[in-house]
């Protein structure tokens, strides 16, 4: 399990993320009120302006979660994380004798 900060202490699964897109975009709002109608929305901003939204499976449920974060920075944070499993995968597979 690999976790990420997605902004002021909201942590999230990166093998849950199925996609991240720009908060401001016309399907964006689409996704949102959806997600509103049916309980599916976390706003993890606490207030601040939100540049990205975040779809992710949690069980058998979709989750639409917003960030103030922009969507490339949480790019990098995944990949920084996945960088280091792949890091630390190559590792152990080295045989010390």
């Amino acid at each position: 399990m690999s976790l990420i900060d997605v902004g002021l202490g909201n942590i999230l699964e990166v093998e849950r993320i199925i996609f991240i897109t720009n908060f401001k975009s016309s399907a964006s709002n689409r996704l949102i009120q959806d997600a509103k109608n049916n309980d599916m929305y976390v706003d993890m901003s606490q207030g601040r302006k939100k540049r990205s939204l975040i779809f992710s499976e949690v069980g058998n449920r979709y989750i639409l979660s917003a960030s103030y974060l922009s969507p490339d920075t949480i790019r990098k944070r995944i990949n920084r994380v996945e960088d280091f499993i792949d890091k630390k995968s190559e590792e152990d597979k080295v045989v010390h004798w």
